[in-house]
């Protein structure tokens, strides 16, 4: 289904990979700079709702800028009409969910038959591996519901999401995550 000015946009847009490669990050990059003609720090998701927003209507706009990583499972939606979000949104809050169980069943030193980690299908590693897992398993949901989908509206929502999905993805520093892993280990030290 072709949209017309949308479809000039996401056919404008950089190809997404789920990468950390730095050439794949510049490339993203350089071509939302190029968007905001800014040469400074420019937060991507702010572009790209700047950009989409002149293609839409003004309800599509505002759900659009909306969409957050925070936000995405939350009920409003899950019960959306667009098959794309409410579809990774429901993932999305099941996912949560089964994460939630992982939790807990770590912290009772529970261990079932069929554990969270496997009903996540992801596999034993450090917060950091696990957290990386948990990206993937989002990107490729994505991708399945994105099938079909080429230049409308839940093909931008899908870029979105993933956009989003990259841009926690490149935030992770190894060296200011064992800062942080290490404050925290104090602070809980220092109260335990």
């Amino acid at each position: 289904m072709l949209s017309g000015n949308l479809e000039y946009l996401i056919s404008s847009l950089p190809q997404l990979q789920f990468s950390t490669s730095v050439e794949d990050k510049q490339r993203v990059h350089s071509v939302f700079q190029t968007y905001s003609m800014n040469d400074g720090d420019i937060n991507l998701i702010t572009v790209l709702d700047d950009e989409a927003s002149k293609y839409l209507s003004a309800k599509k706009a505002e759900i659009f800028k909306q969409i957050s990583l925070n936000t995405a499972n939350h009920q409003r939606f899950q019960e959306h009409g667009n098959a794309v979000l409410s579809g990774f949104s429901s993932f999305l809050s099941n996912l949560k969910e089964k994460i939630k169980l992982l939790r807990l069943s770590r912290n009772q030193d529970t261990t079932y038959v069929s554990s969270p980690l496997e009903a996540l299908q992801l596999k034993p590693g450090n917060p950091l591996e696990e957290e990386l897992q948990l990206l993937e398993l989002q990107w490729h949901e994505l991708e399945e519901l994105s099938i079909g989908h080429f230049s409308d509206f839940s093909a931008l929502i899908a870029y979105k999401l993933k956009l989003l999905l990259l841009r926690r993805l490149w935030s992770f520093d190894e060296t200011e995550g064992f800062i942080q892993y290490s404050k925290f280990i104090k602070i809980t030290e220092d109260n335990g």
